[in-house]
């Protein structure tokens, strides 16, 4: 992911680039910028030290689907996922979407003046996870594809 292609799509989102340009770690930017990237192009996002040993899922349909991950410490009854590696079959997702809002909802909140919120749940796993388990729960959102893998199926850390 070149950053002029991630700087393109972040000018199409005056406020999502606004946080962006405010995030204070460079982790952050990347998460953000992994999202946004994914959101308009489909395809998958992983991490530098994300060590894939099987083919990802692609497209087994027209309809677009979310692959998430979840974590080593993830549990079926309590799943945590992933920010380290997630992707869509196409384009426009809207939990895909619902993630780049809930970092920026959150970065906002961590940037205001004396804010004593800790900036390391604005994105990554808390962000993915609370989104995933909120769409879960709440059926009168609209219905999308939404896989989560277990863990170790295709990637390991």
């Amino acid at each position: 992911m070149k950053p002029s292609a991630v700087d393109r799509l972040l000018r199409k989102m005056p406020g999502i680039l606004d946080i962006y340009n405010r995030a204070p770690r460079s982790k952050m930017k990347r998460d953000i910028a992994s999202l946004v990237y994914v959101f308009f192009n489909g395809g998958f996002c992983a991490e530098p030290d994300c060590r894939i040993h099987s083919e990802l899922p692609g497209p087994v349909s027209d309809r677009n689907t979310l692959h998430l991950f979840a974590t080593l410490a993830s549990r079926p009854e309590s799943p945590v996922v992933s920010s380290r590696l997630l992707g869509t079959t196409a384009p426009h997702h809207p939990m895909v979407w619902d993630m780049i809002e809930e970092c920026a909802r959150r970065l906002y909140v961590v940037l205001e003046p004396g804010s004593r919120e800790k900036p390391d749940g604005a994105v990554g796993d808390r962000v993915i996870t609370y989104v995933y388990r909120t769409r879960k729960t709440h059926p009168d959102q609209e219905v999308c594809d939404v896989i989560l893998h277990p863990y170790g199926k295709y990637y390991l850390l």
